[in-house]
């Protein structure tokens, strides 16, 4: 994905995305815990041995997370003594390719484009860009509100429109981020506080 040695901002930008990775991806969203899912990181390693080590290993056992997946990939490569690819260059490609912002460049060029905020309107597809809760499982993107349903919906009161689960899902991160926001500053000053004499 990067060329290495990585450009300062890239070596910058990965001791910020480790700790989310392993806490967001690894922890809360848990993708490799499932036989559907598991394959794929397995896959992902540039070892033919170790992946298929992998596979057959998680077989035999269903009740692994994948925080306990990510481990035991450290654990297969030095029993094996994999000498075909660095684990620790891996695995930064694999924080990059998980958690690295990639905008194309649409994106980039369009004020309009729906990575740039929530409940704009798609200008093609009528469709509206909402919230979403990573924390279930199965997000259809189609069955997000369009502008004509929200046309035919009642008007006055948007507590009545399929918009407002989304709305209240996008208020509370709101508020959770503020709340997390506070508290950050707190112990900032508190530790400031501490540091003077």
């Amino acid at each position: 994905m990067f060329r290495k040695p990585y450009h300062p901002h890239i070596e910058r930008s990965l001791e910020v995305l480790k700790d989310q990775f392993i806490d967001v991806v690894i922890r809360e969203q848990d993708p490799w815990r499932h036989e559907d899912r598991y394959e794929d990181l397995a896959r992902a390693v540039p070892d033919y041995r170790l992946s298929n080590a992998l596979i057959k290993y998680w077989k035999t056992t269903t009740d692994r997370s994948s925080a306990d997946k990510w481990l035991d990939v450290d654990k297969y490569y030095q029993n094996l003594k994999i000498q075909s690819f660095d684990l620790q260059d891996w695995k930064k490609e694999m924080i990059f390719k998980t958690m690295y912002p990639r905008l194309d460049v649409e994106v980039s060029r369009q004020m309009i484009h729906l990575l740039k905020s929530p409940f704009c309107v798609h200008p093609g597809t009528g469709n509206v860009c909402i919230p979403f809760d990573p924390s279930k499982e199965k997000f259809n993107p189609l069955t997000a509100p369009n502008l004509q349903t929200l046309f035919n919906e009642d008007e006055e009161h948007v507590e009545n429109t399929s918009l407002q689960p989304s709305i209240d899902l996008f208020n509370k991160y709101v508020r959770d981020l503020m709340k997390e926001e506070l508290t950050k500053k707190r112990t900032r000053d508190e530790s400031k506080e501490s540091l003077e004499f």
